[in-house]
């Protein structure tokens, strides 16, 4: 039934009472990390995408027939996209890279950020210390006027776009991303500051890898 809340429980549930006839199931301590009674494989679900590890391509196959009873599967050997995240395997080198290619450039679009002037190599606006004063006050007082309702629309959405990017592969966004986030409600033309200058970040820095 389209719009169900329950949807999801429903067909993960399904999901393991079929896949437990072939001898899948999933492990006790880690969510969403299932493995198989005897098979050297284990794989990780994410609604519908499955990142699958295997010793002998023959027990891959045993998952994707299982699948294929009863829904429609498709299969990306070279494993190169998984949640949205681009991998890059270098078996030799024993390394993965893990990028999300026009993610950014996307968001920019989005919000009609032009590429700034300068370039902008840190997240945050950088505050100078003033050493020597008894008490450090770690952010001045904001005495700017107001965010407008649309101004606080764009921050809203900027925090939920970038928020899954920043966890994934830019975790240096993170800090400026809290305070944007923790200012939505009482932001400030300051804040809007904030916003343009991470903004300015992405537009220089738009491929994270790690």
């Amino acid at each position: 039934m389209y719009g169900l809340p329950q949807a999801g429980i429903l067909a993960n549930q399904l999901l393991a009472k079929r896949l437990a006839i072939h001898g899948y199931h999933p492990t006790v301590h880690t969510p969403g990390l299932w493995t198989h009674k005897t098979c050297p494989i284990l794989f990780s679900l994410v609604v519908d995408d499955f990142g699958v590890k295997y010793v002998g391509k023959q027990h891959a196959d045993h998952l994707f027939s299982a699948l294929e009873e009863h829904y429609e599967a498709a299969t990306d050997w070279e494993g190169k996209l998984y949640c949205g995240l681009t991998l890059h395997w270098d078996y030799n080198a024993r390394t993965i890279d893990i990028s999300m290619p026009g993610y950014v450039a996307a968001a920019l679009h989005q919000f009609q950020h032009d590429t700034p002037r300068q370039p902008c190599h840190a997240p945050l606006q950088w505050s100078q210390p003033n050493y020597g004063t008894k008490v450090q006050l770690t952010e001045p007082v904001d005495s700017t006027n107001k965010m407008t309702q649309e101004q606080t629309k764009i921050c809203q959405q900027l925090v939920g776009k970038f928020l899954f990017y920043a966890r994934a592969v830019d975790a240096t966004m993170l800090h400026a991303l809290n305070s944007l986030s923790a200012a939505q409600t009482k932001g400030t033309q300051r804040t809007v500051a904030t916003l343009v200058h991470l903004l300015n970040y992405c537009a220089t820095h738009p491929d994270a890898k790690i």
